[in-house]
């Protein structure tokens, strides 16, 4: 179980690469998406997933380099999701509205059996 002290600790290093990193990795979600909230939002994903493997970070001296990776991945997967929603959505506004079933014909054919 880690204690208290070890947890604060370890915060605090967290909190200090966010504000060494944090601009940066915004940055890139901004190149990449080029909306600033779309941006926040990949750049707070990458640090909440980075910190769940914090504890194995060997050498945080590369923390930059998985998080500028961890913030382009998540935009490949957010632009991807994206294209497959708009081409679903094409492909429904493509197909146009199908007519309903015809009840009175059916009413008939239930009245005859």
């Amino acid at each position: 179980m880690e204690t208290a002290a070890r947890m604060a600790g370890r915060d605090r290093r967290f909190e200090d690469l966010y504000a060494a990193h944090g601009r940066d990795a915004v940055r890139l979600g901004y190149l990449l998406t080029g909306s600033v909230a779309d941006a926040e939002d990949l750049a707070q994903e990458a640090f909440v997933r980075l910190l769940g493997k914090f504890g194995d970070l060997r050498k945080p001296e590369v923390f930059r380099t998985y998080l500028m990776r961890t913030v382009a991945n998540l935009a490949k997967s957010r632009y991807r999701h994206n294209e497959v929603e708009r081409r679903h959505r094409a492909s429904l506004a493509t197909r146009g509205s199908v007519d309903p079933p015809d009840v009175g014909d059916r009413d008939q054919l239930l009245s005859a059996l």
